[in-house]
């Protein structure tokens, strides 16, 4: 009898995901399904211009099976973490310690932000919010921010909006200037993520605003700036102003520098460059653009950056007809998503090899859109999202006479650009 055992056929993603509830106390597995799913060796497909998407991938249950036990270790962990939290907070509780009992309120919240449970971040960052209100704790609107953070984590960008302007009243009413810089610029992300360019611009610049009195913020004031000034690029860049974008570029490097020491490493060496290379391709130069793109992923850079910054190096090479190469460096995006468990980045990635596969003249490549419509949607991403997959799909089938369709597209993409909650 053969010891190996052989499928009677290829178990796909999109089937076997299609069929599990979708709950969450499943999500664990989902996602370690995804990660360790395979390329479908036995389908071809020709070079980078391939059509497959994460969902023609396969599942091959004997990893599943080596998988398992590490899931459940990792179930375990969490929930002994749990366990241990609830036990603090009752001792901390028992001694009317406040203090303590709001640090392991907030703690627990940012654990579990840290593991991507948004919702169940924001339930323990809304119970310390509770508490600071009664107690008088001037930590309650530091609780109400991250709360916000969560809600906008979870893709319920109105009450992050509105948790974000409370927090700023409160706290510039009480004079919590750092916990109102960061409430203007969480509340100016949200903007962002409705597309709302001059909005989030203008909440970018009130927080700048707050820091210009060295003396009365403190040494928090180095590191808060520079992030201000990187996403006022960002506004000014995507709004048509590239001088401008390019003078806020570069304060927002001097203030790094100023906040971590020359030569440092750290997060802002990728986002600079990043940066830097996303205003050359504004400004047509793609291998300007490439430099800067490959100098960015030298540095440290968390995974989410990390794929933002090959799928811009994927639009620099495919501005330069390297098409090919544009299609590996789309699929090195698309592996290091599903490895890091971030799927939520893959809309993205899908975009780009739409574009590298129209390229190569694939009369399909709207299939990849279809994908990055279809994850957008389960992963709760941003409208601006949904917004640029939508405006890019009714390119291609405008470009196929498809004059309907792609009217269609762009009616949905102008709804979503209006900024509903």
């Amino acid at each position: 009898m053969n010891a190996f055992r052989r499928p009677s056929h290829h178990l796909r993603v999109d089937r076997f995901l299609g069929i599990l509830p979708d709950l969450p106390v499943l999500r664990s597995i989902r996602e370690s399904l995804l990660a360790d799913s395979q390329p479908d060796h036995g389908r071809r497909w020709t070079g980078s211009g391939e059509l497959g998407t994460v969902g023609a991938r396969v599942i091959e249950t004997d990893r599943l099976a080596q998988s398992i036990p590490g899931i459940l270790a990792n179930e375990a962990e969490r929930a002994a973490h749990r366990a241990e939290l609830v036990l603090r907070l009752a001792r901390a509780m028992e001694e009317t310690d406040v203090e303590g009992t709001m640090d392991v309120l907030m703690e627990a919240g940012e654990r579990f932000e840290a593991d991507g449970l948004a919702e169940e971040a924001e339930a323990w960052y809304l119970a310390a919010r509770g508490l600071g209100l009664e107690a008088g704790s001037p930590r309650r609107t530091e609780a109400l921010r991250k709360a916000a953070r969560a809600a906008r984590n979870a893709a319920r960008l109105g009450d992050a909006a509105r948790r974000y302007e409370e927090a700023w009243r409160e706290a510039t009413d009480a004079g919590l200037v750092s916990d109102a810089v960061v409430a203007a610029t969480g509340r100016g992300n949200v903007a962002v993520d409705r597309g709302a360019w001059v909005e989030a611009e203008q909440w970018y610049l009130d927080g700048l605003g707050l820091l210009d009195d060295e003396a009365r913020v403190g040494p928090e004031r180095t590191a808060l700036r520079w992030p201000l000034a990187q996403n006022l690029s960002i506004t000014t860049r995507e709004t048509g102003r590239l001088e401008a974008s390019a003078s806020w570029l570069e304060q927002a490097g001097a203030w790094a520098r100023e906040a971590h020491g020359e030569g440092s490493e750290g997060v802002h060496r990728l986002d600079i460059a990043n940066g830097l290379g996303q205003l050359a391709l504004a400004r047509g130069n793609p291998a300007l653009a490439e430099a800067h793109f490959r100098a960015a992923l030298e540095g440290p850079g968390s995974p989410v950056s990390r794929i933002g910054v090959l799928v811009n190096l994927g639009e620099a090479l495919l501005a330069l007809d390297r098409t090919l190469e544009a299609g590996q460096v789309a699929r090195e995006a698309e592996l290091e998503a599903l490895r890091n468990r971030v799927a939520g980045r893959l809309p993205q990635v899908y975009r780009l090899l739409a574009e590298v596969a129209r390229a190569r003249g694939e009369p399909e490549a709207f299939v990849f859109l279809d994908r990055a419509l279809d994850l957008g949607r389960a992963h709760g991403l941003p409208p601006w999202e949904e917004a640029r997959t939508l405006r890019l799909y009714a390119e291609f089938r405008r470009s196929e006479g498809e004059e309907e369709a792609a009217a269609d597209a762009e009616r949905r993409a102008a709804e979503l650009e209006g900024g509903t909650p």
